[in-house]
């Protein structure tokens, strides 16, 4: 009997240290597994945080190349085609006055005139819009009080404008960046908001720009309703998250339906001596564009 119980005690010994033996081993091959499932995915979020920093200076890239073009296209309707209007405007009244000294009819060169002054003004606009020189001379806030007057001209629209601390000049980028997240909200108020009144309300803060637009439109159900991102309102409002994301600011919209949409984006103020060699560089570059045209 005592021969079977130690017989029996050897053998309990021997599977429990069979048992711990594998328990150590599927404990220690489990930590490995999962040590390398978390060094894979601390290695795929690096990636993926490495894409998505990739991806947005590849946006800003393109955001900048476009700026580049439009500053050029607009350059290049002002001063080649809008000179040449000017030029044609001038001759046509040279001609104009010259008939009527000499006693013959000057109405066909009068309305050719007409036409032309209407070309030129829609040329200058057109201009304008593409990127508004006014931006670079004087500054945000007189660049959006013409450019609200004439959206309201263009559209209908009532727009209403509060600037608040607006008086001292801010970063070329944050400037542009604002002036164009403004227009492209407009634009979605007057191609889908169905609206009668829109208002602007620009706010200069300690250390940021906060920028509200919204509109008395049809609005819509933000929760159950998103613009896919191929159609012309998602397209602009994607437009307006990647220049906010690229200046390191903030977007929000709100809506109801019938009760209109507004949209509200702060954006990060650089310091004052950042914001004057930016300046600084935009005017030179500007300038050195300008020399190489010619």
């Amino acid at each position: 009997m005592a021969l079977l119980y130690g017989d029996l005690r050897r053998q309990i010994w021997a599977l429990s240290g069979v048992a711990l033996l594998l328990g150590v081993g599927v404990a220690f091959g489990a930590t490995r597994y999962i040590g390398g499932l978390e060094s894979h995915i601390r290695a795929q979020h690096v990636a993926d945080v490495e894409r998505k920093r990739e991806l947005e200076r590849l946006s800003m890239q393109l955001v900048h190349a476009q700026e580049d073009e439009r500053r050029t296209i607009a350059r290049e309707l002002h001063d080649e085609i809008g000179q040449a209007l000017t030029a044609i405007k001038i001759e046509l009244s040279v001609a104009q006055r010259g008939r009527q000294t000499a006693g013959e009819s000057a109405d066909s060169l009068a309305e050719a005139r007409a036409i032309t002054d209407r070309a030129l003004h829609a040329v200058r606009d057109v201009s304008q819009l593409l990127h508004p020189t006014m931006l670079d001379d004087l500054g945000l806030a007189s660049t959006l009080n013409w450019y609200l007057r004439s959206f309201a001209r263009r559209t209908g629209i009532r727009a209403d404008l509060t600037q608040d601390r607006m008086d001292v000049r801010m970063s070329p980028h944050v400037e542009l960046g604002a002036y164009r997240i403004i227009q492209e909200a407009l634009t979605n108020v007057a191609k889908h908001a169905r609206a009668q009144t829109c208002r602007v309300f620009v706010q200069r803060l300690a250390h940021s720009l906060l920028v509200t637009v919204e509109d008395d439109g049809v609005g819509m159900d933000i929760a159950r309703r998103r613009a896919p991102p191929d159609s012309p309102s998602g397209l602009g409002l994607v437009g307006i998250r990647e220049r906010v994301s690229g200046l390191g600011g903030t977007f929000q919209m709100e809506s109801t339906v019938g009760k209109g949409t507004r949209l509200t984006v702060e954006l990060p103020l650089p310091d004052e001596s950042a914001a004057a060699d930016e300046r600084a560089e935009d005017r030179l570059g500007i300038s050195t564009a300008a020399t190489e045209d010619r």
